[in-house]
């Protein structure tokens, strides 16, 4: 008998020897689950963050694809724009072309007025050289 209260007694001086060490590990549990209760709420901010990340990336590929219809449509302009000036210095060739038609016709046209004046002379003076032969005519048969 004597073994079991030697027991007990070694067992009571073990549980006061161990008292102070058991509520360190209980202080010790106690931070571990605080650092676990802070780590979950670390580990929401990550989640968190990575679903902004994720949205954030979605994002720039929505930016990336109006980016690609933005530059295909610039694109577009450019080849039409190409065009449309292709197609005014086509009709700027040829509105100079008429100009110079033109120019030339002006100058025929003031060549034929030239001619016309000179021919609206010599048509006056041959009706004033009738009238005076129709005078001279009129002036023979009084005399007859």
């Amino acid at each position: 008998m004597m073994d079991v209260s030697l027991l007990d007694a070694i067992r009571e001086m073990l549980k006061e020897e161990l008292k102070p060490i058991n509520e360190r590990l209980g202080s010790v549990e106690d931070n571990i689950k605080g650092m676990n209760e802070r780590l979950g709420a670390v580990e929401d901010n990550v989640k968190g963050m990575d679903e902004r990340l994720g949205s954030v990336e979605d994002n720039i590929k929505g930016m990336d694809k109006r980016l690609e219809t933005v530059e295909l449509e610039i694109s577009g302009i450019k080849e039409e724009h190409g065009l449309l000036l292709r197609s005014i210095e086509e009709k700027l060739q040829i509105q100079s072309k008429a100009i110079e038609k033109i120019e030339f016709i002006e100058g025929d046209i003031k060549a034929i007025r030239k001619d016309i004046d000179k021919m609206k002379k010599d048509i006056y003076l041959i009706e004033r050289v009738t009238a005076k032969n129709w005078v001279e005519i009129n002036e023979l048969k009084a005399a007859k």
